[in-house]
């Protein structure tokens, strides 16, 4: 546990958390309406960003403090999670398409996904360049 963490007390912390978690959470919601552009908002995308990033400082930060870890090894096994119900996504959606479009279909393979590619960059962040995924993992493994 940090030092602030230490002065204020666990549970104080633990509201920390969650407020700035509610906050996290409310600077992506106006976001994604400024994305949509079903719900206008005075604020710009560039104050939406710059506050995405500063509310997620402050949940890292309160993570940190209390001694929250990120685990790698769940990061993966997430993505991977995401991967397959895009996946299974698409597939019912080809279940649905008329017989004439079937027959053009061909499975879509999401290893270059978006979702994989922000695991990718996360594991070249902590491990490093040039690291395979599986080499990334078992090092993630071993920090534990």
């Amino acid at each position: 546990m940090g030092e602030f963490a230490k002065t204020i007390g666990k549970a104080a912390m633990y509201e920390q958390l969650a407020e700035e978690c509610t906050e996290l959470a409310k600077a992506s919601l106006k976001m994604a309406r400024i994305i949509r552009e079903e719900n206008p908002t005075p604020v710009t995308r560039k104050e939406a960003i710059k506050s995405i990033i500063e509310e997620y400082a402050d949940v890292k930060l309160c993570a940190v403090e209390l001694g929250i870890r990120l685990d790698y090894r769940i990061i993966v096994r997430k993505a991977d999670r995401w991967r397959n119900r895009l996946k299974k996504q698409k597939a019912e959606a080809r279940d649905e398409m008329p017989d004439v479009r079937k027959t053009n279909t061909e499975p879509i393979e999401h290893r270059s996904g978006i979702w994989t590619g922000l695991l990718s960059k996360a594991l070249r962040r902590t491990f490093g360049r040039g690291k395979s995924r599986h080499t990334a993992i078992k090092k993630a493994e071993n920090s534990l």
